[in-house]
């Protein structure tokens, strides 16, 4: 049976401690490429890298030891610590196979003789375009051929919901469940390459939908790390073709213009801005891409969609 942790990074060493100035940056951190996600941690019997992945990034840290002596005290210094069970996580079994499900790491570190581990295993674990540092070999998990992205809410801008995805198959299973689990509606979901994007509109039916009001989540496709969020400009019906996902960009339309954001950032990019009078209004009401040329519809002003805030 698979056992599934939500977030890993996996990262392969050498027994070698690593030093460095106070003033320079992590160069694991740096190797790996990823400050949020899921780290898996291979070796490390002291736990002593797993705190300074801890400290210095925001990333679970799920650490396999084969002995069951290093494992309790490994949990012991995590714990003392104030990180185990939160952001560090350590299991004991042998390193030939690992207790993480298929495409979950975003990054795997090896530590000793743990760098001895099957690269087939590695790539087993690690998510596309994940990356794990074996002693100095470097792996890269390749993004899969046949995946179809998801770009427009009803996946093409003809809104015919018919993916041509050539990996998903049955036995369909589920991959992580991660927060957030209460949102408000309408919603419209996106996806390209490794992210999904979720907007949440104005209507919040629950407390524990408030939180999530008018807000565009970007998420790590295969384990539910949220990578970045920003506001949605209130009043603005979110529920039409006015998002459109790429694995570089994210156009995002609103009663004011259309904004490029960077897809793994949410820095934004650029921003396209219409003449009231050449349009006879400001608000995107339709769009899509085709051939590097963007479409859209843009018109006068509509009856504004106000936050429906709960209270109990």
């Amino acid at each position: 049976m698979k056992r599934c942790l939500l977030i890993t990074i996996i990262s392969v060493l050498t027994a070698k401690p690593l030093v460095y100035a106070t003033n320079q940056r992590n160069p694991i951190l740096e190797s790996i490429g990823v400050k949020r996600g899921i780290c898996a941690l291979l070796g490390d019997p002291t736990c002593k890298l797993a705190l300074e992945l801890a400290r210095e990034s925001e990333l679970l840290i799920y650490v396999q030891l084969p002995q069951a002596k290093n494992v309790e005290k490994v949990r012991k210094v995590a714990d003392d610590a104030g990180f185990y069970g939160t952001r560090i996580f350590v299991d004991k079994g042998p390193l030939k196979r690992l207790h993480l499900v298929d495409n979950i790491a975003d990054a795997i570190v090896a530590v000793g003789r743990a760098k001895r581990v099957p690269e087939a295993e590695v790539l087993r674990v690690l998510r596309p375009k994940g990356m794990a540092l074996l002693g100095r070999k470097v792996l890269t998990k390749p993004f899969p051929k046949g995946v179809d992205d998801w770009s427009y809410p009803y996946h093409g801008p003809d809104n015919t919901p018919q993916s041509a995805d050539q990996i998903a198959r049955a036995p369909y299973l589920t991959q992580v469940l991660a927060a957030p689990k209460f949102c408000p509606s309408p919603a419209v979901t996106v996806a390209a390459g490794e992210r999904i994007f979720r907007a949440y509109g104005h209507l919040a039916h629950q407390v524990n939908q408030n939180a999530m009001l008018n807000t565009l989540l970007a998420v790590n496709a295969y384990n539910g790390t949220i990578l970045w969020k920003r506001p949605l400009r209130e009043g603005f019906m979110i529920l039409r073709n006015t998002i459109i996902a790429t694995p570089e960009t994210l156009y995002l339309a609103d009663d004011k213009s259309c904004k490029l954001l960077d897809a793994a950032t949410g820095e934004l990019k650029d921003e396209l801005v219409v003449s009231e009078d050449d349009t006879g209004g400001t608000v995107w009401k339709w769009m899509a891409l085709s051939n590097d040329v963007l479409y859209a519809l843009i018109g006068g002003e509509e009856v504004k969609a106000p936050p429906s805030v709960r209270t109990h």
